[in-house]
């Protein structure tokens, strides 16, 4: 029992001397407000097209565990170093499909790292830096600035055997940005499947697209799907 005790004894001592108490607090309380309310700011102000409420609700919980790893590694050199190795080893899945989202996650680890390291100041004045510079950024530029350029996927399949004679007859009415983007020869007598992108056009001239290409063969097969993040 004493040597529980004495354990106890010896982790509290160490958490003192990493931070105090009431520092600890203060650093959670402020570190919790201020990533919800970037939240808060990406979600109304951010740009990004994915679902930007479920992407925020991450920022809470990043900017807490950066800070806990930031109170844990910061006054041990073996810990910091051990950390650095363990994270070489990590791999993150998750797709970040627009630059905004990096920049806030920045961000949201930055106010960790500021609050594990008891700089609750330091946090603060960045932070509103940050927000102000968020803010004057969106309302000075339109919404336009950030719209993306439309595009269409098109893929076809037909028993036509020449896909050169497909691609000129679909360029002369979708116009010359038209870009082939696979082939599939299916067998001898059956066959292409053909994918094309282009800029997003008007339904007339699909639709006149569609008429030309079953003129030269009724066996063709006509698909068009949005793709708003298609290189083109």
């Amino acid at each position: 029992m004493n040597s529980l005790y004495e354990r106890l004894q010896l982790y509290g001592q160490d958490l003192l001397n990493s931070i105090h108490p009431i520092d600890l607090v203060i650093n959670l309380l402020l570190v919790t407000l201020l990533s919800w309310l970037l939240a808060a700011i990406y979600v109304r102000y951010g740009r990004a097209l994915s679902n930007r409420k479920r992407f925020a609700a991450n920022f809470m919980p990043l900017a807490l565990t950066t800070m806990l790893v930031m109170l844990i590694v910061k006054s041990s050199l073996t810990l910091s170093l051990g950390l650095v190795g363990a994270l070489s080893i990590v791999r993150f899945r998750a797709a970040i499909k627009e630059p905004e989202e990096l920049s806030y996650l920045f961000i949201v680890i930055g106010l960790g790292l500021a609050a594990g390291a008891n700089q609750p100041f330091l946090a603060l004045i960045l932070f509103s830096f940050l927000s102000l510079a968020i803010l004057a950024n969106y309302w000075m530029r339109p919404a336009a600035y950030y719209q993306k350029e439309g595009a269409i996927y098109l893929e076809l399949r037909t028993d036509l055997e020449e896909p050169l004679l497909i691609e000129e007859s679909l360029k002369k009415i979708l116009g010359p940005k038209l870009q082939l983007r696979r082939m599939d020869a299916l067998g001898e007598g059956m066959g292409l499947e053909l994918s094309f992108s282009l800029p997003a056009c008007e339904t007339a001239q699909l639709q006149a697209a569609q008429k030309a290409l079953q003129a030269l063969s009724a066996n063709t097969s006509f698909l068009v799907v949005a793709q708003t993040d298609l290189p083109l």
